[in-house]
């Protein structure tokens, strides 16, 4: 079966599509965007003016015999049709800049601005026949060669990499500045991709990308802003889609992230976060119907284990076999790893000991098959900090060999089944006693079926002894480094949680929404259920064959119950990117990489832009420092510095005054538990593990920004205890 011409997804038609909740944001038709006929004109009540600014890249034959027909409108009319733009890094091998890209399914190829290829000074990967016409024009001149480069892109907010080939054109016709009110998404907790749209400055349009990777940047998750505004999340952030009105709107003093909008028709601001804290199941019950077939397809229990398949985007799509390049690039890192013959020998014992407990199996050079092969490159990866495993292989199945694809080019990741990382660190400080734990070499403990092993295959040394002598192993488990291996980690666990809901009800019932991939972060308030949290739990995974270990918590008691031979003296521990100080049971920031960004020698607005990218701070604890570097950025955006411009004298002041205070911010920390308290009698913020039933919210303007700052209330003896849950500025 095809894909669905109303959602677009693969498995169903549109005749059997759950997804009531699709729209086009141009003609209001129950069908994706991406789908919409540019030629279809729907009656309207009152006229609207199209301008003539579309172009079309009209189908012409490439060199692999298939084509490429891009389709882009600008409509001029009372109200603003945002698209899906955003903001990242590219880079080369020598350089990166910053570029706005748009993102458009309609559009069946890729493509770059020659002025971008020409800053990051990109060589030419191969070319590609097309035929460019001016819309309306059926001029039926001769297709022309263009250059097609490889180019990656970096996500502002997570620092995700993707690596993509794009079409050089010297204009893409996308370059009218669209600025957003962005209250609406501030409010509701959503990272913006495009930057800009922060900032009342034109950014032209670097990039468009096409359906050809539109897929593997767009998530599943989606957010309705307004019946026909939506947001839509990428791995570079949230983008927007759709119309909003440039009508009865007034815009009043604004910081970088925050605009102020007086509309009387807008939700009031308590149901904005109280919705915020609501699990709005955003997929729909309609969708988890469709991800709870996809899990069953795909996942099923083999014995004591589970079994996973890999989800090829394409049943019928062919891999070639990149067995020659692989071979040579792994006789070249076997060179620089036989360097230091400690290391080597560490490697080694690794790979011996996957083999000897089934991870892995030798198979055999004679054997063979005509069915999909691919070899994964691998690389040890020394992590001295860690508590245990000191060193790791880290396999690449994005390695390409001879400009075909690589193995992830042709998987699916799967939905998103990622929960929320700011309601896991809230959840994470709801209850007294607080828990973490991970499950050992979680991926490895799901096999992978039998059919998809021989594209998990890597080449080893026969023995330490003779270099020379060269052997072919597969993975028989999931690998970390595959496309939709986190899909199949939590996909299982999620499944085997379900299945064992008949015999641990309310365990299994906490432990479904308190897993971060392999990650288990709780929190309970009896000590008496973390106990019986901890047996069943280990209980629980036991049945998968799955070991949970390295448990944690700030209570005394419940680390000697923990304590089983494991580094459980450690006074500290990362939490979801945060550090937890467990005997004093308190929260900071890490601030490794902030640090580190601030450190440059010339300060321009790009690595302004770097250092505001490198702050995660998901509670709002540095609110007050960031909103700072915010204003100086947003300063340099209106006096139209260029990226590599270095600051005025005065600007310049100002951000080394706000950079010298940083370290003060080492000694910032906040009480993990928020109602901690020996009069507490009652939580007026009223929780459960899915659901904040109610939130009170304090509103502080000023001129130059807006603070929302969440606070739980306790009372007890007539009097009112304050403590902060989160900020945002």
């Amino acid at each position: 079966m095809g894909y669905c011409f109303k959602c677009t997804k693969k498995g169903h038609n549109a005749k059997r599509c759950f997804n009531k909740r699709v729209k086009c944001s141009l003609c209001g038709s129950n069908h994706a965007t991406s789908m919409h006929d540019p030629t279809y004109r729907p009656k309207a009540k009152n006229s609207t003016t199209v301008a003539p600014s579309t172009t079309t890249v009209a189908p012409a034959t490439n060199s692999c015999g298939s084509t490429t027909t891009l389709y882009a409108s600008a409509l001029l009319q009372t109200e603003e049709v945002l698209l899906q733009t955003a903001t990242i890094i590219a880079s080369s091998n020598s350089s990166s800049v910053p570029v706005r890209i748009i993102l458009d399914g309609g559009s069946q190829r890729t493509f770059v601005k020659e002025n971008i290829v020409t800053k990051l000074q990109l060589d030419t990967h191969d070319t590609v026949k097309l035929r460019i016409l001016p819309f309306g024009d059926s001029n039926n001149s001769e297709p022309k060669l263009f250059k097609r480069v490889r180019i990656k892109l970096r996500s502002l907010h997570s620092g995700e990499v993707i690596e993509i080939l794009a079409i050089v054109v010297p204009e893409i016709c996308f370059t009218a500045f669209q600025y957003v009110h962005s209250i609406e998404l501030d409010i509701l907790g959503l990272k913006l991709a495009d930057t800009s749209y922060l900032n009342e400055t034109e950014f032209e349009i670097g990039m468009l990308i096409g359906a050809d990777i539109y897929w593997s940047i767009v998530k599943d998750d989606f957010k309705r802003i307004t019946d026909n505004l939506v947001a839509i999340d990428t791995i570079f952030g949230w983008t927007l889609q759709g119309p909003i009105s440039t009508q009865g709107t007034s815009v009043t003093s604004t910081n970088l992230n925050v605009g102020v909008i007086e509309d009387n028709s807008l939700e009031s601001l308590v149901d904005r976060i109280e919705r915020l804290w609501v699990v709005d199941d955003i997929t729909s019950n309609h969708h988890k119907l469709q991800v709870d077939d996809i899990i069953e397809k795909q996942i099923r229990k083999n014995g004591t284990r589970y079994e996973a398949s890999l989800l090829w985007r394409n049943d019928e799509c062919t891999i070639d076999n990149n067995r020659g390049g692989a071979l040579k690039g792994f006789r070249r890192s076997l060179v620089k790893l036989s360097e230091d013959p400690e290391k080597l020998r560490q490697y080694d014992e690794i790979i011996r000991e996957m083999i000897s407990s089934g991870v892995a199996e030798i198979c055999d050079e004679a054997e063979k098959t005509n069915e999909r092969t691919y070899f994964m490159p691998h690389r040890p990866v020394y992590r001295e900090e860690r508590e245990t495993t000191k060193t790791r292989i880290v396999f690449n199945a994005s390695a390409r060999s001879g400009g075909n694809p690589s193995l992830n080019d042709l998987l699916w990741s799967g939905p998103n089944l990622l929960p929320d990382i700011l309601k896991m660190i809230l959840n994470f400080r709801l209850g007294k006693h607080g828990i973490t734990a991970d499950i050992e070499r979680a991926f490895l403990q799901i096999e992978l079926a039998q059919k998809d092993r021989k594209v998990h295959r890597f080449f080893w040394i026969l023995s330490l002894d003779d270099l020379l002598s060269i052997i072919i192993l597969q993975m028989n488990r999931v690998t970390f480094g595959v496309t939709c291996s986190p899909f199949h980690l939590i996909g299982a666990l999620l499944k085997h949680l379900e299945d064992e809901s008949i015999n641990f009800p309310e365990t299994c019932e906490l432990l479904k929404e308190s897993f971060y991939v392999d990650d288990l972060i709780v929190s309970v308030d009896d000590f008496e259920d973390a106990v019986k949290l901890f047996n069943e739990t280990r209980e629980i995974l036991s049945r998968a064959s799955m070991n949970i270990r390295k448990w944690k918590s700030n209570n005394e008691k419940l680390r000697q119950i923990f304590d089983t031979n494991e580094s459980n003296n450690i006074s500290k521990h990362k939490v979801l990117g945060l550090i937890w100080f467990m005997e004093i049971d308190t929260l900071a920031v890490d601030l490794e990489k902030l640090c580190q960004q601030i450190s440059y020698d010339v300060v321009t607005k790009r690595t302004i832009l770097q250092t505001l990218a490198s702050v995660y701070d998901p509670l709002g604890m540095l609110s007050p420092f960031v909103i700072k570097m915010k204003l100086i950025f947003q300063e340099a955006w209106k006096q139209s510095l260029a990226w590599d411009e270095i600051l005025p004298a005065s600007m310049l002041h100002e951000w080394k005054k706000s950079v010298s205070e940083i370290h003060l911010l080492r000694a910032l920390t906040i009480s993990r538990y928020v109602f901690d308290s020996p009069h507490q009698v009652e939580k007026q913020l009223h929780t459960s593990r899915t659901r904040v039933q109610k939130l009170t919210d304090l509103l502080h303007t000023s001129e130059v920004g807006i603070w929302m700052k969440p606070f739980a209330f306790r009372f007890y003896m007539q009097k009112v205890d304050l403590r902060l849950f989160v900020t945002n500025a």
